[in-house]
C-alpha cells in the first residue's frame, strides 16, 4: 500500500517531536547530576531551553496538519533516555559518555531535520522547510558547541582522576 508523502512528513514531524523529547530527558539528567564542569552544564541548561522551543515549534507544525505528537512515540523514547542515563550514571567516566552521547545525539538530529526539509520540500511546504532550517540551525551550533569542548572537558577529567578527586560528573 502506497503512503503520500505528506502522511510520511507527519509520520517524521512525529519521531522528531519524540526525538526532542528524548533530547530534553537525556539533557535534564546529564544537567541534574553534572558537578564538576560548569561550562559543559551551562551549555547544555542552555540547549535545554533550545530544546523546549524546538519541541513546541514542531509541535505546532504537527496541528498545522490537524495532528498531534503520539505520546507512546514520546513515552518510549523518554524511556531510552533515562535507561541510558542509568547505564551512565555507573560508569566511572560519566562526564565522557554522557558527553559523548550528547554530541552524537545532536548529529542525528542534524540528521532527521535534513531529511524533513528534503520530504517537506517535496510537498510544498514551505513554513515546515523554514521551521526545520531554524531548528537545523540551532542544532547545528550545539553539535559545534559539544564538539569544540570534548578536549577540554576530556583534559579536566584526567586531571581531576589523577589527582584523585571526584571526576566522573
Amino acid at each position: 500500500m502506497a503512503t503520500s508523502k505528506r502522511d510520511t512528513l507527519i509520520v517524521g514531524l512525529r519521531n522528531a517531536y519524540g526525538l526532542e523529547g528524548q533530547a530534553l530527558s537525556t539533557m535534564e539528567n546529564v544537567h541534574s547530576r553534572l558537578e564538576h564542569y560548569p561550562d559543559l552544564k551551562a551549555a547544555i541548561g542552555q540547549h535545554i531551553e533550545e530544546t523546549r522551543r524546538q519541541q513546541q515549534m514542531v509541535e505546532q507544525l504537527l496541528n498545522r496538519f490537524g495532528e498531534s505528537p503520539s505520546t507512546l512515540k514520546e513515552a518510549t523514547m523518554k524511556l531510552a533516555a533515562n535507561i541510558q542515563a542509568m547505564m551512565h550514571s555507573v560508569a566511572g567516566d560519566e562526564v565522557l559518555k554522557n558527553l559523548f552521547t550528547l554530541y552524537s545525539f545532536e548529529h542525528f538530529e542534524q540528521a532527521s531535520y535534513r531529511s524533513l526539509i528534503a520530504m517537506a520540500e517535496e510537498c510544498g511546504e514551505t513554513e515546515v522547510v523554514q521551521t526545520c532550517r531554524e531548528i537545523l540551525r540551532q542544532e547545528e551550533a550545539a553539535g559545534q558547541k559539544l564538539g569544540g569542548m570534548i578536549e577540554s572537558i576530556t583534559k579536566a577529567y584526567l586531571q581531576r582522576e589523577a589527582s584523585g578527586t571526584e571526576a566522573g560528573r
